[in-house]
């Protein structure tokens, strides 16, 4: 009897702590897109000085959250994603929209990808 509660208060465990990290991942993402749609914006206006702003702003959340996200995502993915932010920090500061803009598309990308590789689902678990 003592060995199933102690089973079932591990999975509870779990299962708890997969949840809390799927938020977290979830709410990361969405902040990352949305901060790529405000820069890509910024873009298609020129204005340099909010793209430079809104690029330092995705790189404030990245060095915060990075740590855990690389606990919970492939390696991989978390350091392609500081490839491309670091990038686009050096395209704004150079005034390289184009660019700029090429790096907002992939980092939106990037991120749609790896919520929707690390969503919650059986194939993830199994």
């Amino acid at each position: 009897m003592k060995r199933s509660l102690i089973a079932a208060g591990l999975l509870l465990s779990v299962m708890i702590i997969c949840c809390l990290g799927y938020k977290f991942l979830n709410s990361t993402t969405d902040d990352i897109i949305t901060l790529s749609d405000t820069a890509l914006k910024y873009a298609e206006e020129s204005n340099t000085e909010q793209m430079i702003s809104t690029a330092h702003e995705i790189k404030n959340i990245w060095v915060k959250k990075e740590s855990i996200l690389s606990a919970i995502t492939p390696h991989g993915e978390t350091e392609s994603m500081d490839e491309i932010i670091e990038k686009l920090i050096h395209f704004a500061e150079n005034e390289k929209i184009d660019e700029y803009k090429e790096y907002c598309v992939e980092l939106k990308a990037k991120a749609s990808f790896i919520k929707e590789e690390e969503k919650l689902s059986l194939r993830n678990i199994f």
